[in-house]
């Protein structure tokens, strides 16, 4: 099956898909969007459907504010999104991990973080 997934007006990066033997599973990637600082979210599959809703595991606490969005040969783009991953365990429950930005301290030159969340179909 092919489709694609949209929030209107906000942006799906840096996608991770995992399908257990079942053919439950979960693709996890970084919302981010006029509606939404960056965070970490995933969208339940099974191998005949797909979810329609989107579930917000890790949400986003301000913008993205790291030293690449400050070139000036680029003005007002920064690098984001280097990674997703998601895994199948061995009990069928699928792991991920995507970049969001938490509310947390901040290095001098980043404010972004990785979010790990499990997900049992």
């Amino acid at each position: 099956r092919q489709g694609y997934l949209q929030v209107n007006g906000n942006h799906l990066l840096r996608p991770a898909i995992a399908v257990n033997p079942q053919g439950s599973g979960a693709i996890v990637f970084t919302l981010v969007g006029a509606d939404y600082y960056p965070s970490a979210a995933f969208l339940p599959i099974q191998t005949a459907s797909t979810s329609s809703t989107i579930q917000i595991a890790g949400k986003g606490f301000a913008p993205e504010d790291g030293f690449s969005g400050y070139d000036p040969n680029v003005p007002g783009l920064a690098r984001w999104g280097d990674y997703s991953a998601a895994v199948v365990a061995a009990d069928g429950s699928i792991w991920m991990g995507t970049e969001y930005i938490p509310n947390a301290f901040r290095t001098l030159k980043a404010n972004w973080g990785t979010y790990l969340m499990r997900y049992i179909p």
